[in-house]
C-alpha cells in the first residue's frame, strides 16, 4: 500500500531505510508473484503504532507469508506475542522461514486455517488485531474481537478500493458490502 507519491517514497526509502535483506527478499517475492503486501511505509507505520501503544499481543487475520507479521514481531517487546493465521500452508511455511531468519520466530505462533475460526478459538484477549482477510469477511470477523482493554486497537488492511473513492450505497460487490458491514 503506497502512502505517498512514488517519487517521494523512493527518495525517503533511499535515505531512511537501512538495507534489510529479509524485507528486500520478501518484497521481491511479492513483486514476482503479485502477492499483495502492506509495503515498507505501512509496515513502518504499523510498527510505530504498535510500539507507541505498547502492544504486547497481536492477532493477525490473514498473514500471507509473514510480511506484516515481521514488522509487528520486530516492534513487540521481547516477551510479546503475535498469532498469525493463514489459510495456505505453503505461505505459513514461508512465513516460518522468514521469521526464523529474522530471529523473531520465538514471538510468533503460526496457524493454518480460517482466520476467523482461529481467532474464535484463541485465548486472547489481544492488544491489537490486524485484519488482512477478504473484505467480504469483515462483518463475520467482528464476532471474534476480544481486546485487553479500551486502549486496544484494530487495523484493517486495504479498506479502500484502489483508484476508487469510498464505495457508494448501491455498490453490489461483496467486498464493498463487507467494508460497510464491518463498521461499528
Amino acid at each position: 500500500m503506497q502512502l505517498t507519491d512514488p517519487a517521494v517514497a523512493d527518495y525517503l526509502e533511499e535515505r531512511l531505510d537501512p538495507h534489510d535483506e529479509i524485507l528486500d527478499e520478501m518484497e521481491a517475492y511479492a513483486r514476482e508473484t503479485k502477492f499483495p503486501i502492506v509495503g515498507r511505509q505501512m509496515g513502518r507505520l504499523m510498527a510505530l503504532l504498535a510500539q507507541a501503544a505498547k502492544v504486547r499481543t497481536v492477532f493477525e487475520m490473514g498473514s500471507g507469508y509473514g510480511y506484516s507479521a515481521l514488522w509487528f514481531a520486530r516492534a513487540l517487546p521481547e516477551k510479546g506475542k503475535i498469532i498469525c493465521s493463514e489459510g495456505d500452508p505453503d505461505n505459513v511455511e514461508r512465513a516460518r522461514q522468514y521469521l526464523d531468519r529474522a530471529d523473531v520466530i520465538h514471538k510468533a505462533q503460526l496457524r493454518v486455517g480460517d482466520a476467523i475460526e482461529i481467532l474464535a478459538g484463541s485465548s486472547g484477549p489481544f492488544d491489537l488485531i490486524f485484519i488482512d482477510i477478504g473484505k467480504k469477511d469483515y462483518p463475520r470477523a467482528r464476532s471474534g474481537w476480544r481486546f485487553q482493554d479500551e486502549a486496544s486497537s484494530l487495523i484493517f488492511s486495504r479498506q479502500r478500493h484502489p483508484g476508487r473513492p469510498h464505495p457508494g450505497p448501491a455498490e453490489p460487490k461483496p467486498d464493498a458490502r463487507g467494508i460497510r458491514g464491518s463498521r461499528a
